[in-house]
């Protein structure tokens, strides 16, 4: 599978069981390339962020699309928006922050 998007493609609504504002668990590629499902809940704002160590937390370069419904979107960890490719670091976890005012 080759993949050159950057950011995301709209996959649909949410369905039962789907916990909005969390990442899906993640699938590595072929080529090393994480694929990552964003659960998003309707007009909230959210940073993705990333780690290899849980506690020292980095944002990811392009900005998470607001969505006018409860949706989920496919973002793909190739290096491009973090520092370095996944390949290069021995562990790599991602968390959904929401920063939408109160």
């Amino acid at each position: 599978l080759d993949v050159d998007i950057d950011l995301s493609i709209i996959e649909g609504f949410l369905e039962t069981g789907d916990i909005p504002g969390s990442v899906a668990l993640p699938v590595v590629l072929a080529k090393g390339d994480i694929q990552l499902q964003l659960l998003l809940e309707a007009n909230r704002i959210y940073r993705l962020e990333y780690s290899s160590d849980m506690s020292n937390w980095q944002p990811w370069a392009e900005s998470i699309p607001v969505l006018d419904y409860d949706g989920k979107i496919t973002v793909y960890d190739d290096g491009l928006n973090t520092d370095i490719h996944p390949t290069l670091v021995a562990c790599r976890f991602y968390r959904l922050v929401d920063i939408t005012d109160p």
